[in-house]
């Protein structure tokens, strides 16, 4: 576990970040019949586990997209951050994951970030749920959520979780970009799309400014 002083976060390993996480939810999981170490290779099973385990609390939404999603996508040894509560000393106040929940800054642009061979990317998680990615409708989204920050993201890369389970047409991801520029949107953060592609590759496409995309196979907590 270290700290970030320049941005007063707390920054774990992989594995330390598991084990407070699977810890914390282990008896919650066997009271249901499950364990992380018995579930099947499909993004079904996970949406049980996280059900299962009553996975609706923000920061524990936050910790499991960041901790078994997009960790993945960034070099080996890279850590998982938080932003903390002013009076937090990490090293004495952080023992479990009620702890942490309790020392993470609610009201922070920023929900987690990832700590890569010195670099951090910080990011701010949203859940889109509609089945149907129209483009008009998906892109006033996007844009009503970067409103609600007064149209400034700062360094704070927006990530959506496509959760809806709809079709998703590639060359959306395009027209989306376009749509996203004509906005002229005045930060240098990055709108990043993350989805489950039918179970065999994580995705990641960034949609502004610039149009990218990334992919890794896709595991499932258990086999991680």
């Amino acid at each position: 576990m270290n700290y970030l002083k320049r941005k007063h976060m707390v920054c774990l390993e992989k594995i330390e970040l598991e084990n407070l996480f699977r810890a914390g939810l282990d008896e919650r999981l066997s009271r249901k019949g499950y364990t992380f170490d018995n579930s099947e290779n499909n993004i079904q099973k996970m949406h049980k586990i996280a059900k299962a385990a009553k996975i609706k609390d923000k920061n524990e939404i936050e910790m499991f997209i960041a901790l078994f999603g997009l960790l993945k996508f960034y070099p080996k040894g890279s850590q998982i951050c938080f932003v903390l509560k002013d009076n937090i000393n990490p090293q004495k106040d952080i023992k479990s994951l009620v702890d942490l929940k309790k020392a993470i800054k609610e009201s922070d642009l920023t929900d987690f970030g990832i700590l890569f061979n010195k670099q951090l990317s910080e990011f701010q998680l949203k859940r889109y749920v509609e089945k149907e990615l129209n483009i008009d409708t998906f892109s006033e989204f996007i844009k009503k959520k970067i409103s609600h920050y007064g149209n400034n993201l700062g360094s704070t890369n927006l990530l959506i979780l496509l959760s809806g389970g709809g079709y998703i047409d590639n060359d959306m991801f395009r027209k989306l970009n376009e749509k996203l520029k004509s906005y002229n949107f005045k930060f240098r953060a990055e709108i990043l799309i993350y989805y489950n592609e039918e179970n065999k590759s994580e995705v990641i496409y960034q949609v502004f400014p610039d149009l990218k995309f990334a992919s890794v196979p896709f595991k499932l907590p258990s086999n991680q």
